[in-house]
């Protein structure tokens, strides 16, 4: 009997809080479906009325990059909601889609030669670089910030 060890509770005080990690249908998750995110992809606004993007826009714009970008798969899961990278990867394709003429948008063939002329611009390595960069800047404004208030 002298063998079995005796568990005493944890007993965590009401001041300090849990951690919580963010799940996919938190308002602050990264993640999104591609119902929500072809919503997000404002084509027209004509009056009160706006157009977005369909879902099978957004399915033949991740098989062009899926086809184009050798590390695209790395990030892309088919039954998932989409992560940050995939999601910039679709922004960039939806903001030259806009640059077109009216009358050429939304026409497949231009979009895949963009994506294939321009699949460098699509490398997680460039998304990544420019996270580096939004973070240096954002460093000095909080540190200032923090200076201000002090």
């Amino acid at each position: 009997m002298d063998d079995i060890p005796v568990i005493t509770p944890e007993i965590i005080p009401n001041e300090i809080k849990r951690f919580r990690p963010i799940r996919t249908g938190d308002e602050n998750s990264k993640y999104c479906s591609k119902e929500k995110f072809a919503r997000r992809l404002i084509t027209e606004i004509e009056g009160d009325k706006t157009r977005s993007r369909s879902v099978a826009t957004i399915n033949k714009w991740i098989i062009l990059l899926l086809e184009n970008e050798p590390n695209f798969y790395r990030f892309y899961k088919p039954e998932q909601n989409l992560n940050d990278y995939v999601m910039w990867c679709l922004e960039q394709i939806h903001q030259e889609d806009l640059t077109l003429p009216k009358r050429g948008r939304g026409n497949p063939k231009i979009i895949a030669e963009f994506v294939k002329n321009n699949i460098h611009l699509f490398s997680a390595q460039r998304y990544q670089e420019l996270l580096r960069n939004e973070h240096a800047k954002e460093q000095p404004i909080d540190s200032a910030k923090a200076i201000i208030a002090a």
